[in-house]
């Protein structure tokens, strides 16, 4: 009775600590605090049911856990690393309390114990959440994983009408899993899919080795990983052609002393300038001339490099837009990314395949947010043509029509399918990222001989 009255207490905390932040959404002071105390509270209740109730294998004590926990930032540290090995003591960046639930779900069950709870789907693919991903993958057997987008189709179709996130449910059981061990996906949906889910078939170690780098868990559909890995085959990461890969040279909110409308004669962009392909030069911003532009700016002024949006909305039919800058007196925002090639790179070879729809469709597999992050662009699996000239006869052409403000959707057509068959898909194989490619054009703009090497 003792212990149940513990679990009872320990369960009445979280809601409270939860309507704090709700009710103080401006006062982050407040906000931690608050957090702060309702965390050491839950704390010291836990580890009482544990003293309670330790087994001799030092496991959790229960068959089920269930939760929906808070979505909330706290800073690192808060946690102890030794008790939160994945969560608090591996991932990097910022603490988000859905996390320390994830781990802290394995921790309280015995062994076979199963667990299960909605948290943010970033869980499946963001970069912070990498270690806890390991976890679930070398530690438990899953069993299932049902994503919901922040955005449903319909209205109609909405889940929680006050959650402004992706989300996701899990569902696992305490258990190293098998060599082999499968789970399901199921992906992009909402309340009217949920009698009628549609699922893909993973391998929790075939994860680890696609994604050496991020332990991610793809948003897939029905027959998607196969094109995943075929992708895959005789690639190269991104990051190995890279001389380095940065963002923007200033902080816009916080350098915002040193924007100016006057023209000084250094450029400001944003990520709006940068476009497929295309760099629209027009501003009407302007960078003072300060110490602590002049490192960057001499670098830019003197380089060739590509630039691309950081933010795009997860929605957006394009979400990568890559476009080639020659040494230009200019600063950018950091709503764009930089980022330089070794010098025996081509980068008029590279843009077409960075801004293919193959490589975008590849991209979404694994991005849960707006953000275009560097270790995403790291990991682009980059296969280069023997014949380069066509390429670069392209991109040229699309340049040079840009310019003139021509429509190049059809000369960006060929080259998407000259990228399909660059990575040896089939007509169907590519009609999963293009539904709307013809036979015709699948044969008609085919490349010869395409591998390098």
């Amino acid at each position: 009775e003792n212990i149940k009255n513990k679990i009872n207490e320990l369960f009445g905390l979280i809601p409270k600590g939860i309507s704090n932040v709700v009710n103080e959404p401006y006062n982050i002071e407040y906000q931690i605090n608050s957090l702060n105390t309702k965390i050491n509270e839950i704390n010291k209740e836990l580890e009482t049911i544990k003293l309670n109730l330790k087994t001799e294998n030092d496991n959790g004590v229960f068959d089920i856990v269930i939760g929906n926990p808070p979505y909330v930032q706290v800073p690192k540290g808060i946690f102890s690393a030794k008790q939160f090995p994945y969560s608090e003591g591996k991932d990097k960046g910022k603490q988000n309390l859905y996390k320390v639930f994830v781990e802290n779900s394995y921790n309280l069950l015995k062994d076979n114990g199963v667990a299960t709870m909605i948290v943010q789907s970033s869980l499946m693919c963001d970069i912070s959440s990498q270690f806890t991903r390991e976890l679930l993958l070398t530690k438990t057997t899953i069993k299932e994983i049902l994503e919901f987008p922040k955005k449903p189709k319909t209205k109609e179709g909405q889940v929680f009408d006050n959650v402004l996130q992706g989300t996701c449910i899990y569902n696992f059981t305490r258990k190293i899993p098998k060599i082999n061990q499968k789970f399901n996906v199921s992906i992009d949906n909402d309340v009217t899919t949920i009698s009628k889910l549609k699922y893909e078939e993973l391998t929790q170690q075939e994860l680890m080795e696609i994604y050496p780098n991020g332990y991610f868990i793809p948003l897939v559909n029905e027959n998607e990983t196969g094109l995943i890995k075929k992708i895959n085959v005789n690639s190269i990461f991104f990051l190995n052609y890279i001389e380095y890969s940065e963002k923007g040279d200033i902080n816009l909110g916080t350098d915002k002393k040193i924007i100016t409308l006057e023209n000084t004669g250094i450029h400001l962009y944003r990520g709006a300038n940068s476009q497929k392909y295309f760099f629209n030069d027009i501003t009407n911003e302007y960078i003072k001339n300060v110490e602590k532009i002049k490192i960057r700016l001499n670098r830019n002024n003197s380089n060739v490099y590509f630039l691309n949006q950081q933010i795009t909305g997860t929605t957006d039919k394009f979400r990568l837009h890559f476009t080639v800058v020659d040494s230009l007196n200019a600063i950018y925002g950091d709503s764009l990314r930089i980022t330089g090639l070794k010098k025996e790179c081509n980068y008029y070879v590279f843009l077409p395949i960075l801004n293919s729809k193959l490589i975008d469709w590849y991209f979404r597999k694994t991005s849960t947010n707006n953000n275009v992050n560097g270790y995403e662009i790291n990991q682009l699996p980059i296969k280069l043509p023997k014949n380069e000239q066509p390429f670069i006869t392209l991109v040229n052409q699309i340049l040079s029509d840009k310019k003139l403000g021509k429509n190049t959707t059809h000369l960006e057509h060929q080259i998407d399918v000259m990228v399909y068959h660059l990575y040896d898909l089939t007509f169907t194989e590519a009609q999963v990222i293009d539904a709307g490619l013809s036979a015709d054009d699948f044969e008609k703009y085919k490349i010869l001989n395409p591998h390098n090497g």
